[in-house]
């Protein structure tokens, strides 16, 4: 992949920490981030977790919060502990853009095709599609984090808000969808997190934010569901990928969340399968590198 391709990011950093992970990974991995869209509840408090950690990657990147809620009206849900291990979060602006006008300026303006990492519920994507249907052409391709195609069982990110997911995948975008059930494949323990703490100033903030969500699960481990997606963007070699197909995601009762993956006509892909272990070391590096602006504090 040509990492200088322009990339925006679409996330709800603040509950599962793997975001926070992705963020980190993305600057040690040295892609051309050019914006961050908040989405999927507190925006504003998921903004100022975001701008927290850019300062300390000293990296300066445009922020756009999203809407609060969903365009299912799916209930927001939270861990109720976002933000408790990083101490004082600097003000956000209340001037802030919004995330859908400040992704429909930046794509529609952007001199070449951009890339959208999804890696939160798809509201933010689905208002900017339905506004600007046109912009679909400005879109090089989707890298999803969502379903699970394999279990018939709802995933998080699409169940939160299943009419933004089946606006977003049948756009006819071409996208990758990076599934729940591929994602679990790989776990991290202690022995990794400890190398992620021992990375400066920012590896002690993601650490203590994993430690914390092992806590709030009662685990000592964790799955990096996004980082892996990052990976599937930036090193695609080290994936098989399904044929091209349509995905549809069930939007009540027992298949509420549920998705369903077709080959034949669409513009989505899933992924099947992965080199687990090259994939943790890539995720590993990645962070480490990232983190290495504030390793010696």
């Amino acid at each position: 992949m040509n990492r200088t391709r322009p990339i925006f990011l679409d996330t709800d950093i603040g509950s599962d920490p793997d975001d926070a992970m992705t963020l980190v990974q993305m600057k040690g991995a040295g892609v051309d981030l050019r914006g961050i869209s908040l989405g999927y509840g507190p925006t504003k408090l998921r903004e100022s977790i975001a701008r927290r950690y850019l300062s300390e990657l000293r990296w300066q990147i445009p922020l756009a919060p999203g809407r609060n809620d969903t365009l299912s009206g799916e209930k927001i849900w939270l861990s109720g502990r976002e933000a408790r291990t990083l101490g004082p979060l600097a003000h956000f602006s209340e001037r802030s853009v919004d995330a859908v006008s400040f992704l429909a300026r930046e794509i529609r303006n952007s001199p070449e095709p951009c890339t959208l990492l999804c890696i939160a519920p798809l509201t933010n994507v689905a208002e900017l599609l339905t506004l600007d249907p046109q912009l679909r052409h400005k879109i090089r391709e989707l890298v999803i984090m969502g379903g699970d195609f394999s279990h018939g069982k709802p995933e998080h990110n699409f169940k939160s808000d299943v009419t933004a997911a089946n606006i977003v995948l049948s756009s006819g975008i071409p996208t990758t969808v990076v599934g729940l059930d591929v994602t679990q494949q790989m776990k991290m323990g202690k022995a990794e997190i400890e190398v992620i703490r021992k990375a400066g100033s920012v590896g002690q903030m993601l650490a203590g934010e994993i430690y914390d969500w092992w806590d709030f699960w009662n685990e000592e481990w964790s799955v990096p569901h996004d980082p892996v997606a990052l990976v599937a963007l930036l090193r695609p070699e080290l994936f098989t990928f399904s044929d091209k197909g349509s995905i549809s995601v069930g939007a009540k009762g027992k298949n509420l969340g549920v998705s369903k993956f077709v080959v034949g006509n669409g513009s989505c892909r899933i992924v099947e399968t992965y080199d687990v272990d090259k994939v943790r070391s890539i995720i590993l590096e990645q962070i480490i590198e990232g983190a290495k602006v504030n390793a010696a504090n």
